[in-house]
């Protein structure tokens, strides 16, 4: 027969259990909106990397003596496609994310070296075509900050869950590993000052 004693140190383990799996459970839920997250800015990403293969292409048709600069752009590019393909696998990775903020500041900088260039050609001025791929990249670079802002905010939050007590002994124990923010070169800067006035 069971003694008051044992009653409420039942009760008691079986409290303790359901709050570990509610914390469980708030865990997982965070972590799931933390890579949903991320998948907003590979979308972005994505799509990013297309445009700047169509505007590489264009480009190489205004700079027929001077393929260097486009093959860097493009070279820089597949870079951090690799890179974003590597955070989408773990965006909770440390240096897959340090790898993908240092590609894509390379891939800025050849971006900016490639428009710098194409500003003094007037068959890229001219190319109406050209010049909406390059307004399409502005906002697209928009979305990749609006959704960066995003997935930012929901590692805060699923850091502070991970790391406050007593979340942080489901977190040891079930391997919920902290997260990093993400810090990109700020996409605008690739675009010509014709795209950004249009």
């Amino acid at each position: 027969m069971l003694t008051t004693e044992s009653i409420l140190l039942l009760v008691f383990v079986l409290a303790l259990v359901g709050y570990g799996l509610l914390i469980y459970k708030r865990l997982v839920s965070l972590h799931k909106h933390l890579l949903h997250a991320y998948a907003l800015i590979d979308l972005h990403l994505q799509r990013r990397y297309g445009l700047i293969a169509k505007i590489v292409e264009a480009a190489q048709r205004c700079l027929a003596q001077e393929q260097e600069i486009p093959e860097n752009v493009m070279a820089a590019r597949n870079q951090a496609q690799t890179a974003a393909g590597m955070v989408a696998m773990n965006p909770v990775d440390s240096g897959a994310l340090a790898f993908l903020a240092g590609a894509e500041h390379l891939l800025e900088g050849a971006l900016v070296q490639l428009f710098a260039r194409l500003q003094a050609s007037p068959q890229w001025q001219a190319d109406e075509q050209a010049m909406q791929l390059c307004q399409n990249l502005v906002s697209t670079g928009e979305g990749i900050h609006v959704a960066q802002q995003a997935f930012n905010d929901a590692v805060i939050r699923y850091n502070a869950r991970c790391e406050s007590f007593p979340d942080t002994l489901v977190a040891d124990r079930f391997g919920f590993e902290t997260a990093n923010l993400l810090v990109l070169a700020d996409a605008e800067t690739c675009a010509p000052a014709q795209a950004e006035a249009a």
